[in-house]
């Protein structure tokens, strides 16, 4: 459930991807991909060069029903 709302919201706010760091195959059936390390890096580079909310996000995170967290 917290992946599941941090997916939600992050995908709100436009975040475009999430580190999980740790391949396993319980995240694969989530959806989640293999990266070549070189693209990786390539995303992450573009990303931190991207502007952002100054400060902590925790404030806005907010809460989630359960029910929002169902695909469409």
């Amino acid at each position: 459930m917290a992946l599941a709302a941090l997916a939600r919201r992050l995908h709100g706010w436009g975040w475009p991807l999430i580190d999980a760091q740790v391949e396993n195959d319980h995240l694969l059936s989530l959806g989640a991909e293999r990266w070549p390390r070189a693209a990786f890096l390539d995303a992450i580079a573009a990303l931190v060069a991207e502007p952002g909310p100054a400060g902590p996000w925790t404030p806005r995170f907010g809460e989630l029903a359960a029910a929002e967290l169902a695909l469409p």
